[in-house]
């Protein structure tokens, strides 16, 4: 597929409306989240690109070793790793060594257009406090789950919802609740306690 012209725009606080500034880069732009370190990354029909902080108008490309366009879901964890979502399964880049040290996951159920046991189509992932991945898709109402002990391991969860809907994006709350988005109902699941805390509660001693 020819890269299209990406970018990404930023709306500093206070002047949303007239203030945005525009940084463009090839490559098509789909999804994005900032690091630990304030650098921002995109997917895009190669991989994803990384947006130094400080200096968002150079782009760095860090091409995925395995999987093909489109690469979904994207996001990274405590210590800066990047986790990118794709219609093969899940791919690693470790702050560091963002391309040579690349692993991929594909878990059984990670596919595309067959049993509906994980998101058909994969569209989104989220991290929670112990490394656990959870993820999406546009074709399933089931949230996966993989463990940080082994990610090429699937855990199902059912949603409820309409026979035609489908669970699209996802996030994970200080508390390690987990909420999904219903495509077709344009409704929003909460699901208590599902995930580890991305934050340790206080103690008071």
């Amino acid at each position: 597929m020819a890269a299209g012209i990406g970018g990404v725009s930023e709306l500093p606080a206070g002047n949303y409306s007239s203030g945005a500034t525009n940084f463009n880069f090839g490559g098509s732009a789909s999804k994005l989240a900032f690091d630990p370190f304030g650098n921002l990354w995109i997917t895009n029909d190669q991989g994803v690109s990384e947006l130094s902080n400080g200096n968002y108008s150079q782009a760095t490309s860090h091409p995925l070793k395995i999987g093909f366009y489109p690469f979904k879901g994207l996001a990274t964890d405590a210590a800066g790793d990047v986790w990118v979502l794709n219609f093969t399964g899940v791919s690693e880049l470790p702050v560091g060594n963002y391309d040579a040290g690349q692993v991929s996951y594909a878990p059984v159920e990670f596919t595309c257009g067959v049993d509906g046991k994980g998101p058909n189509c994969p569209d989104a992932i989220a991290i929670d406090g112990a490394g656990d991945l959870w993820l999406t898709g546009d074709a399933s109402l089931n949230l996966v789950e993989l463990r940080a002990t082994n990610y090429n391991a699937a855990l199902s969860y059912p949603v409820s919802g309409a026979s035609n809907d489908s669970l699209s994006s996802v996030a994970i709350d200080g508390a390690g609740n987990v909420w999904v988005t219903n495509l077709v109902s344009s409704g929003i699941t909460e699901l208590v306690g599902l995930a580890k805390p991305v934050m340790t509660p206080f103690k008071i001693v």
